[in-house]
């Protein structure tokens, strides 16, 4: 299934404006966006799309979708995005957060000379993402 991709110059809830596609896979895309209230500010908007088979279940993805970013706005640690905002739009679920530079895992690899990464370096994002974790789960209640 094709996913249509939001154009460049869109304005979502009044207020985030489409830069570019920066990613996404078949449940959504994740956008570069403008913050058009607060002086432009850069932001990523990743949009999921809403697919259901009944009104049951999408009540139920509305409900965990709002849950989930009430949860993800709540955190507050340096390697876990900030959320500024989340809204639902056309049946499409948006979740807007900081936008951070960088790219991603098969970007790096791609961009590696022999293809992988080193041990250092993946030691290093290891470590990182058992700090997240520890974070995680000392939270009250936990978060699993």
């Amino acid at each position: 299934m094709q996913i249509n991709q939001l154009q460049p110059g869109i304005l979502l809830a009044g207020r985030y404006e489409i830069v570019k596609r920066i990613g996404g896979g078949g449940m959504g895309n994740v956008y570069q966006a403008k913050d058009k209230r607060l002086a432009d500010a850069p932001r990523a908007v990743k949009e999921m799309i809403g697919m259901f088979t009944d009104e049951a279940s999408k009540k139920m993805a509305i409900e965990d979708f709002e849950r989930e970013s009430q949860l993800l706005a709540s955190l507050d640690h340096s390697a876990i995005p900030t959320i500024f905002d989340y809204f639902v739009n056309e049946g499409n679920y948006y979740l807007v957060m900081k936008l951070i530079n960088g790219g991603d895992l098969a970007g790096q690899l791609a961009k590696a000379p022999q293809k992988w990464i080193d041990e250092k370096t993946v030691t290093n994002w290891g470590i990182q993402i058992c700090d997240v974790l520890a974070y995680l789960h000392q939270k009250e209640p936990p978060i699993i």
